[in-house]
C-alpha cells in the first residue's frame, strides 16, 4: 500500500523527535551552554550543570574539529579539552537516564597564537597553527630550547615586550623561512650558544630592546656568544634596538655540511639602530654580500678589539659594501689584510691596526679608500703598523692619526712599516706624530714605488726613513711641514744604496738626522742648494764616499755647541763642501771638532764656508792627513770653536 507524500513526513518529524528526546523529553533537557572562544593550549572547561534532569548519565564528544583532539574526562562536570590548532570546534552533549535522553550543542572558536615560555628540553617540532600573515606563536617569557628545534616553513612567532629566545649549549635550529617578530613594541631578541644554529631566508625584526651581555649597547636582533656556531643565508635584520647582529667570544660562522648553507652570505640589514653588526676581526673571512642598501645612515660594521687569527684558511679583506667600518680599538691581523676600493675605515681614539703580513691598499681614482679618525682632527686615533710584511698603497688618505704608538713601537706615526713599500697617489696627513715610519729594515725599492703621493701637517715630520731612500721620496710627491720646528724628513741610518741627491725642500728643517749616517765608499750623494740638514744629540756624519753640498746648512736640531759629533771624512773620493755652514757640533769624547779630516781623506775641497759654534775645534785634521788648504785665507773659510778654530795635529 502507498503512504501518501504528507503522512510519511509526519511520521518522519515524530521519529526525529523520538531519537533527540526519548520516550519523555519532558524529563532530560540537555544544556551544553553558549558557545565560546579560545586560543591554542587553553583549558576549555565543559559544563552540563544547566542541564535538566535527574540522575542521568552524561558524555561529551567533539563532532568536528582542525586538529585530532579529544575530551577529557568525559563522563563527568570535570571534562574539559584543550585545543592544538586553530579553527572551529564543535561539541555534543549527551546525556541519558534509562531509555530516556537528549542532546546539545556548542561551538569553540579557537583563533590566536599557542603561547610559549620556559624550556623545551626535548626535541621539538613547531608547525603551523594560523593563516595569512597571522602569528602562530607568542613567547610570553623568555624561552630557551635545550634540545634540536624544527620549525615548519612560514611558521611566524611573536614576542611580548622584554622576552627573548634562547639556543643554549645543547640546543640547536635549523630552520627556513621563519618570522620573528614583536607582539607590540621590542623584544630582547634571539641569543645563540648552542653548536649549530641554520637560518636561511628568516625575518628577524624590532628585536635588540635589551641586552643578553653585560655591555648595555651590545643590543641586537641576534646575539652569538660563548663556543656558538651558525651559518646564516639570505636572513634578514630589520629594525633592531641596537645593532642587526652581535658575535662575541668564540662564537663563529662556518658552513653548514648537512644543510650546505654557506656561513654568512646575502643577508640583508634594515634600519637598524646602532648598524648592522658588532664583530671581531675574525668575521671579516666569512662576510659574503651583505645588503647594507637600506641601512641606518651614519652607521657602521663595527670591529671590536680583536684578532684576525694566523690560521684563517683566507686572507682578511675589507670590502666597500656600501657602509663604512668603525675599529673601536687595537685589530690584530696576523695574515695579510686588503682593502679593496671605496672602502672607508674609521678609528676611535685608543684603536689602531697592527697587521703581520702584507698590507694592501687597493684604491682606484674614482673609487678611493679612505682611513680615518672618527673625530676627523689631528691624533684622533693612534695607527697601522704592517709588521713581517710589505706595503702597498695606491689611491688612499691616511688622515689624522698618530695619537699613541702601537704596540711594540715607541714612536707615534700614521703608518709603520717594517718591509718594502710601495705608495702611489695617496695622502698621509694629519697625524700628531709621524706620517710615514719607515723603521729598522724597511726601505723603498725604486723611486718610482713612491710617487704622486701628499705627506703634510705631520706633526713629528711627514716621514721617517733610511739614509739611502730619502732622494727615492723627493720627486713627484708634495713633502710639507706641520711647523717650523718640526722637519720634513727624518734620517735614519739605511742599507747599502745610492744616496743620489737630496733636494731644497723649503722647510725651514728640511731633513733631520735622528742617529749616526755612513755615506758608504761606493756611494755618491749631492745636497741641493739652500737646503737644511739639522743632527740628532749625538749623532755623527761619517763621509766614505763622495759628495757634493753647495750652499747647504749642517747644524744641530738645538743651535748648541757640542750637541752633535760633527762629520768625520774618510773618503778617498772627491768631497766638495762650498759656501755652506757647519755648526754646533763638536760633541764626540775624543775627537772633538765640527769637521774632523781624517787620515785616509785623499781629496776635500771646503771653501766660503763657516765652521762654527763648535765645542771644540772648528776643523781637526788628524795626523796623516793632509789639511787641504782649509785654513788658507784663500779659501775664504771661518772657522771658530770653543778650543780653536783649527787644529792640525801634523
Amino acid at each position: 500500500m502507498r503512504i501518501p507524500a504528507f503522512l510519511l513526513a509526519v511520521i518522519l518529524l515524530i521519529s526525529f523527535f523520538s531519537c533527540n528526546k526519548g520516550d519523555s523529553d519532558a524529563n532530560l533537557i540537555a544544556e551544553a551552554g553558549p558557545d565560546t572562544t579560545a586560543q591554542i593550549g587553553d583549558t576549555v572547561s565543559l559544563d552540563a550543570t544547566s542541564s535538566f534532569g535527574r540522575d542521568y548519565d552524561l558524555i561529551w564528544n567533539i563532532t568536528s574539529q582542525p586538529a585530532g583532539d579529544t575530551v577529557l574526562f568525559a563522563e563527568t562536570d570535570s571534562a574539559f579539552f584543550i585545543p592544538s590548532l586553530n579553527g572551529t570546534y564543535s561539541l555534543k552533549l549527551r546525556i541519558s537516564k534509562g531509555n530516556e535522553w537528549d542532546e546539545d550543542f556548542m561551538t569553540v572558536i579557537v583563533a590566536g597564537a599557542f603561547p610559549l615560555h620556559g624550556t623545551i628540553s626535548n626535541d621539538t617540532i613547531l608547525g603551523r597553527v594560523n593563516t595569512g600573515d597571522e602569528a602562530d606563536y607568542v613567547v610570553t617569557s623568555d624561552l630557551t630550547i635545550a634540545a634540536t628545534l624544527d620549525i615548519i616553513p612560514g611558521v611566524i612567532i611573536e614576542f611580548l615586550d622584554g622576552t627573548g629566545l634562547i639556543i643554549s649549549e645543547t640546543g640547536q635550529m635549523e630552520i627556513e623561512n621563519i618570522t620573528f617578530r614583536t607582539a607590540a613594541n621590542k623584544w630582547k631578541g634571539i641569543h645563540l650558544k648552542g653548536p649549530r644554529t641554520v637560518m636561511v631566508n628568516c625575518l628577524i625584526q624590532d628585536g635588540g630592546s635589551a641586552s643578553y651581555t653585560a655591555e648595555v649597547t651590545e643590543n641586537a636582533n641576534i646575539l652569538l656568544s660563548g663556543s656558538a656556531v651558525a651559518s646564516f643565508s639570505g636572513n634578514t635584520f630589520e629594525s633592531s634596538g641596537g645593532f642587526g647582529m652581535v658575535v662575541k667570544d668564540n662564537a663563529v660562522f662556518r658552513p653548514d655540511i648537512v644543510s650546505a648553507t654557506p656561513a654568512l652570505s646575502n643577508n640583508k640589514f634594515i634600519s637598524n639602530l646602532s648598524g648592522p653588526m658588532l664583530i671581531p676581526a675574525g668575521v671579516l673571512s666569512r662576510l659574503t654580500s651583505p645588503d647594507l642598501s637600506a641601512e641606518t645612515e651614519n652607521t657602521y660594521v663595527v670591529i671590536y678589539e680583536s684578532t684576525y687569527a694566523s690560521g684563517e684558511a683566507s686572507e682578511a679583506v675589507m670590502s666597500d659594501f656600501g657602509l663604512p667600518y668603525k675599529l673601536t680599538g687595537l685589530v690584530r691581523f696576523n695574515k695579510s689584510l686588503t682593502v679593496l676600493p671605496g672602502s672607508e675605515v674609521y678609528f676611535t681614539r685608543t684603536a689602531g691596526m697592527i697587521v703581520t703580513g702584507n698590507f694592501n691598499i687597493i684604491g682606484s681614482s674614482f673609487n678611493q679608500v679612505v682611513i680615518d679618525g672618527l673625530t676627523g682632527s689631528s691624533g684622533a686615533w693612534n695607527g697601522i703598523y704592517v709588521k713581517s710584511g710589505n706595503t702597498l698603497i695606491t689611491y688612499a688618505s691616511i688622515l689624522n692619526a698618530g695619537y699613541r704608538a702601537l704596540d711594540g713601537l715607541t714612536d707615534a706615526a700614521a703608518l709603520t712599516v717594517e718591509g718594502t713599500i710601495t705608495m702611489q697617489n695617496s695622502e698621509v696627513s694629519g697625524s700628531s706624530g709621524m706620517g710615514i715610519y719607515l723603521k729598522d729594515n724597511a726601505y723603498i725599492q725604486y723611486a718610482d714605488n713612491f710617487s704622486g703621493n701628499t705627506l703634510q701637517n705631520n706633526a713629528t715630520s711627514a716621514i721617517r726613513l733610511g739614509f739611502d731612500d730619502v732622494h727615492k721620496v723627493l720627486q713627484n710627491n708634495t713633502i710639507s711641514t706641520y711647523s717650523s720646528s718640526a722637519p720634513a724628513i727624518e734620517v735614519r741610518d739605511g742599507r747599502n744604496d745610492n744616496l743620489e741627491t737630496w733636494t731644497n725642500l723649503d722647510a725651514e728643517i728640511d731633513y733631520l738626522i735622528i742617529e749616526d749616517v755612513t755615506l758608504l765608499t761606493t756611494k755618491s750623494m749631492s745636497i741641493e742648494s739652500g737646503s737644511n740638514l739639522r743632527f740628532a744629540s749625538g749623532a755623527l756624519f761619517s763621509i766614505l764616499g763622495s759628495l757634493d753640498a753647495s750652499g747647504v746648512t749642517f747644524s744641530g736640531a738645538e743651535q748648541t755647541a757640542g750637541y752633535w759629533e760633527g762629520i768625520s771624512i774618510s773618503s778617498d773620493n772627491q768631497v766638495t763642501i762650498n759656501n755652506c755652514i757647519i755648526r754646533d757640533g763638536g760633541g764626540s769624547a775624543t775627537d772633538k771638532a765640527n769637521l774632523v779630516i781624517q787620515p785616509s781623506a785623499v781629496s776635500v775641497s771646503l771653501s766660503n764656508s763657516s765652521i762654527i759654534n763648535s765645542a771644540g775645534y772648528g776643523v781637526l785634521i788628524k795626523a796623516g792627513a793632509s789639511g787641504f788648504s782649509i785654513n788658507e785665507p784663500a779659501s775664504n773659510n771661518t772657522l771658530e770653536g770653543e778650543t780653536g778654530g783649527y787644529f792640525d795635529e801634523n
